[in-house]
């Protein structure tokens, strides 16, 4: 598992490196040459940074067994449960986030390439309406992951020995989320 933390590591330092020189080129060089679409650039670069927090304060590992697919952290705040737990249901709805993000991001280059016009005229107003279906989903996934993916007894009790056997931890002690069907 070493491999898949060094893996991690260098993809956060990599985010918060790109995403801060970003941030910094649609500050410094790119204000009136992309108009409004800066903000969806900045949006995009700020989510990121944030992103790349939670991702690498779960560093998740998924593993599926039968009727169960199973989210656990691997991070050093793996043995508190609430908390972990927390950010874990946070992780699942940045992921929801980001794929909302980019489908709001091609909508508006859509818009941008094909009708033009639609841009014209209150651009700021269809940016926050852009915008606002991609919280909601992602207000909805935490709440999905929240209450329907829930650390139970029963689900500690059938991951068990299969955690224990091929990643040497305890269910009943590390921080998860799970889905059983």
């Amino acid at each position: 598992m070493l491999y898949l933390h060094i893996i991690q590591y260098f993809g956060f330092i990599g985010s918060q490196l790109a995403n801060s020189l970003l941030i910094y080129l649609i500050f410094t060089k790119a204000r009136k040459l992309f108009g409004m679409y800066r903000f969806v650039m900045l949006g995009f670069a700020f989510f990121f940074l944030i992103y790349s927090w939670i991702e690498v304060l779960t560093q998740p590992v998924i593993h599926i067994k039968s009727p169960v697919c199973i989210v656990f952290m691997d991070s050093a705040l793996k043995y508190y449960k609430n908390l972990g737990f927390i950010i874990t249901c946070l992780y699942c709805a940045c992921f929801a986030l980001v794929i909302s993000l980019l489908s709001a991001q091609f909508f508006y280059r859509f818009l941008a390439v094909c009708k033009p016009h639609t841009l014209s005229h209150g651009e700021e107003r269809l940016l926050f309406y852009l915008f606002v279906p991609c919280f909601l989903c992602f207000i909805a996934w935490f709440e999905f992951v929240y209450w329907g993916m829930a650390n139970t007894v029963e689900k500690q009790l059938y991951m068990k020995t299969e955690l224990a056997e091929i990643y040497n931890e305890d269910s009943e002690n590390v921080a998860f989320i799970a889905v059983m069907y």
